[in-house]
């Protein structure tokens, strides 16, 4: 006795249902992604087992013909396909919540500065502020001092210098960070410039008592080519510095960047006591903390009384003229600027002090872009067109710019779009190799920075260079050169994948939809 059952599915993938035991002819789910054979078909139990089911179909209707004495099991098999299709459709729901919800809880940046502009100390007194460290490191070139956290290597541990990129993560205030730390001198740039692809943000360090410096312009140049939203830290005010409004200046004149002072310093070298907040509009007195350990602050309003007894005469009637000529430079700027790229918000402090680092995080947190579509070609049903996504997204200016505006036309299969970064399909991107990281083992790191999607220890996935399929049995989180096995990663995250010779810089791997 012979049955057929014809079912059509949404997505579409080609499906074989097979049972010896009742006697199935083949039958067929036209699908156009790829062909799947279901391995059996209980009619008995009126269960189905699946040796694989289509990623992203949402309906499945089944039409069925048999004799008569067979309605009954045709019955069965309609509603356990039922049963399994209602259950994927629940299954996929839950992930796209927790791919929205992780997504949205991400920032990913990298610090870009001139050598010397104090990057590494600025990373080290984030951390601290983060709860990543409990004691900060110093960036100094005595064997006898604790080194910085980003600093791993013996080179740079001794001469006190950045000299590889490093990557590390934390959670903060219910977000999770991942910063990547990138060297400053131009002996050792190209790290740099393939660093920033992987990031979504980028933070410029300007020295204050320099100013802008060449380095400072060929990094920007390049986050700029990125189309990454940049976030500006004025350092060293602990030191003889530049008036700010001259270094505001730099940046509309150098960079055609305007400005948005998030906080503004109240005096210099040593003087510099606190920072005056406009979004509150409130001024915060720090005292200097312990050695590694954060500064302590107080917060007052711009109108009390006491600030008079507290600041020195000419650095409070100093402090309330700049405040009038900031409201000059005009009001909180859009988030849509920021995200393209043409307003920078600038804030002012020490990093050696800690004075402002704490202000700087906060502010960075509720006004960071968190992971945004990335350009891509391959299967259509992994991809948006390009101005589709970008109206739905709000992108802009110079971050569209960054993902490009290819075409969506077909070429040989594939097409050119974006990859969203809650998309169910795992993508990711290999910016980095790096030896030798255990001094015990000479082994070999592939950084990747997840694009889309959500990884899972042991998953199998393909580099689309060489088409060869690898399990990823053993990555890890990064922590400059510590290590922790990790579980699962979502967009944003930078993650470590022992290299077997597969990986190259710039490769693309994937599981499910077909990226090239």
């Amino acid at each position: 006795m012979q049955r057929f059952a014809q079912c059509d599915c949404t997505l579409g993938s080609t499906y074989s249902l097979h049972n010896e035991r009742q006697g199935l002819r083949p039958a067929r789910l036209r699908c156009s992604r790829a062909t799947t054979t279901i391995d059996r078909i209980d009619t008995k139990a009126d269960t189905v087992d699946l040796a694989e089911t289509a990623s992203s179909s949402s309906r499945v209707v089944i039409t069925s013909s048999a004799t008569s004495s067979s309605n009954g099991h045709s019955s069965g098999d309609a509603a356990a396909l039922k049963d399994i299709n209602t259950s994927s459709s629940r299954e996929k729901e839950d992930l796209a919540i927790l791919l929205a919800e992780e997504v949205a809880r991400r920032r990913n940046f990298a610090i870009i500065s001139h050598p010397d502009a104090g990057k590494t100390t600025m990373t080290e007194k984030l951390l601290l502020y983060g709860g990543a460290i409990h004691e900060a490191g110093e960036v100094k070139a005595r064997a006898h001092n604790r080194s910085a956290t980003s600093d791993w290597m013996e080179l740079e541990k001794s001469r006190g210098i950045s000299i590889t990129s490093t990557a590390m993560t934390w959670c903060y205030q219910g977000t999770q960070l991942n910063l990547l730390d990138t060297p400053g001198h131009q002996d050792f740039s190209e790290d740099t410039y393939r660093t920033l692809a992987a990031a979504d943000n980028a933070v410029l360090l300007v020295d204050g008592a320099k100013g802008i410096e060449p380095q400072t312009r060929k990094l920007f140049s390049v986050a700029k080519l990125r189309g990454l939203p940049v976030f500006t830290f004025v350092n060293k005010m602990d030191r003889p510095a530049l008036n700010g409004f001259i270094i505001i200046e730099q940046l509309e004149t150098e960079f055609n960047l305007q400005s948005y002072p998030v906080t503004w310093p109240i005096g210099s070298g040593d003087r510099f006591c606190g920072v005056y907040h406009r979004p509150t509009n409130k001024v915060l007195l720090y005292t200097k903390g312990g050695r590694g350990k954060g500064a302590t602050g107080i917060q007052y309003d711009l109108d009390d009384p006491a600030l008079q007894d507290l600041i020195e005469a000419d650095l409070y009637e100093q402090l309330q003229e700049e405040v009038e000529l900031l409201q000059v430079l005009g009001e909180e700027p859009s988030r849509e600027d920021i995200m393209a790229g043409r307003v920078t918000p600038i804030f002012f402090g020490s990093a050696f002090n800690n004075f402002g680092v704490d202000l700087f995080l906060n502010s960075f947190i509720q006004m960071s872009c968190r992971p945004i579509p990335t350009r891509a070609k391959g299967n259509p049903a992994a991809l948006l067109p390009v101005v589709e996504e970008e109206q739905r997204v709000g992108i802009s200016g110079s971050s569209s710019s960054s993902l490009g505006t290819g075409s969506s036309s077909s070429s040989g299969g594939s097409i050119e779009g974006l990859v969203r970064p809650d998309s169910p399909h795992f993508s990711g991107l290999v910016f980095k190799l790096q030896a030798n990281m255990d001094p015990k083992h000479r082994d070999k790191v592939a950084f990747v920075r997840v694009v889309s999607g959500r990884f899972q220890k042991g998953m199998k996935a393909k580099v689309a260079r060489t088409g060869r399929t690898l399990s990823l049995s053993r990555p890890q989180q990064m922590f400059a050169q510590s290590r922790a096995t990790v579980q699962e990663g979502f967009a944003g995250d930078v993650i470590g994948l022992t290299n077997p010779g597969a990986f190259a810089i710039g490769d693309t791997i994937y599981a499910g939809g077909c990226l090239l």
